[in-house]
């Protein structure tokens, strides 16, 4: 996806969400499929709106480069 944007649809009982949709119209028709198959659940759309990384190099020298020992 060339979009960090997504959205997913959560129902409180049934744990963490596990499918990205690329549109909100997606995501909404969704919920509502799963809200006529499943009565007096509620389905909630959601959407990613900021994302955090935190990435770190470490690099450590393990020794000579030119005395390889094979």
């Amino acid at each position: 996806m060339s979009n960090d944007k997504f959205w997913v649809v959560w129902q409180p009982e049934s744990g963490a969400p596990h499918h990205r949709h690329e549109s909100f119209h997606l995501a909404q028709d969704e919920a509502e499929r799963l809200a006529i198959r499943n009565p007096r659940k509620t389905f909630f759309v959601l959407e990613a709106i900021s994302k955090s990384s935190h990435i770190t190099v470490v690099t450590t020298v393990l020794g000579q480069g030119d005395q390889l020992p094979f």
